[in-house]
């Protein structure tokens, strides 16, 4: 009796479970493109994903507060997953906003590529910003006006009365590795970091594509720290220091090849 009553809960659970969002109609092709571009867009009810990756796919489809994630969030998956590259045209039955666009899209991976993934927090190579020893030379802005801002542009960064919890994320943005904020500074300032842009150069462009392997080296690989990290100790008294930072990843479990394409 303690059986039957388990499978009809199981049962119950199941026919009430709802089921996961999806597209009324898809296209997934083999990529026809030879520039090397790639292309993501979405519009009110439709996905056009053009000469991406699988591993593109999965970090748009898998994105954090509407940013895809870097290439490094995305670990594990046999090697063809960055190098075969699809076309994917998706249309929903209404106008769909894009957060549950890229919901439809995990569905249309796990039943194209039957793709499954989980998450988890890992330590990654990475930095930590922290006040250097010869003391910060910026101040809180007390002043009072316009809404807080972050400029960032080639070789230079604006902070217009912003939080310093900002700068981390920009950092992380500009070298392409995690930058974890350990300033312990609260308030908003105000200042402008200047270096040579030709002398900092993210992961991407010396090291290739960053994956699992990458993530074992103690420190972040690609990075040449002689420019932005000596002008943020010398402009504002903040450094980075090389640190494993916990990171939130996408592990890719098992997945196939399309058993068929359009």
């Amino acid at each position: 009796m303690l059986i039957l009553a388990a499978v009809a809960s199981t049962a119950a659970f199941a026919q009430f479970e709802p089921a996961r969002p999806s597209f009324a109609v898809a296209s997934v092709k083999l990529s026809g493109a030879d520039n090397g571009q790639s292309r993501f867009e979405t519009n009110p009810g439709m996905l056009r994903l053009t000469n991406q990756t699988l591993r593109g796919c999965i970090r748009a489809a898998y994105a954090g507060g509407g940013a895809p994630l870097k290439e490094y969030q995305v670990i594990g998956g046999p090697k063809w997953i960055d190098s075969v590259r699809y076309d994917i045209i998706a249309k929903a039955t209404s106008r769909a906003n894009g957060q549950q666009l890229v919901q439809m899209l995990q569905t249309l991976l796990a039943e194209r590529f039957q793709l499954v993934v989980h998450r988890d927090t890992r330590p990654v190579p990475g930095y930590a910003l922290v006040p250097s020893k010869r003391g910060l030379r910026i101040l809180p802005d007390s002043a009072e006006g316009d809404p807080p801002r972050a400029i960032p542009d080639r070789g230079s960064l604006t902070f217009q009365r912003a939080p310093i919890t900002w700068l981390p994320r920009m950092l992380t943005n500009i070298l392409d590795a995690p930058v974890l904020d350990d300033t312990n500074l609260s308030g908003f300032y105000s200042f402008k970091l200047e270096w040579s842009p030709d002398e900092v150069a993210p992961i991407a462009q010396v090291a290739g594509q960053a994956t699992e392997a990458a993530a074992t080296l103690s420190v972040p690989p690609g990075i040449a720290p002689s420019a932005l990290l000596a002008v943020l100790e010398q402009q504002i008294g903040l450094k980075l220091e090389p640190r494993k930072v916990p990171l939130e990843v996408v592990v890719i479990d098992h997945i196939e090849r399309p058993s068929a394409l359009d």
